[in-house]
C-alpha cells in the first residue's frame, strides 16, 4: 500500500509541475508583459515581452535610474525601478 501511495504522490507532484510549465510558457509567449515579485518584493520571473520591452528602452530608464540594468531584473528587487527604496508593505 505504501509503495502505491509514493508513486500517487510522484504522480501528482508531477502533474502539478507540468502544469506550472505551462502556465509559465503561456506567460513567456505572450504578447504581454508579465513580472512576478515574490512578498519580499524580489522579482522572482519576468517574461519575454517584459525583457524585451526594458531592452529596448534600457538607455532611456537609465537617464533615470543608472544603476540600471536589464541583465540583473531577475533577482532584483522590484525597488530598482524607484530612486529611492520604498518602504516594504
Amino acid at each position: 500500500m505504501g509503495i502505491f501511495n509514493l508513486f500517487g504522490n510522484d504522480e501528482a507532484r508531477q502533474q502539478k509541475e507540468d502544469e506550472l510549465q505551462r502556465y509559465f510558457q503561456l506567460l513567456d509567449n505572450s504578447g504581454n508583459s508579465f513580472m512576478i515579485a515574490d512578498s519580499n518584493r524580489n522579482i522572482i520571473y519576468a517574461n519575454k515581452a517584459v525583457i524585451t520591452m526594458l531592452s529596448e528602452a534600457e538607455a532611456d530608464i537609465r537617464k533615470e535610474l543608472p544603476q540600471f540594468s536589464v541583465a540583473k531584473v531577475v533577482g532584483s528587487n522590484i525597488d530598482i525601478f524607484h530612486k529611492k527604496s520604498c518602504p516594504p508593505t
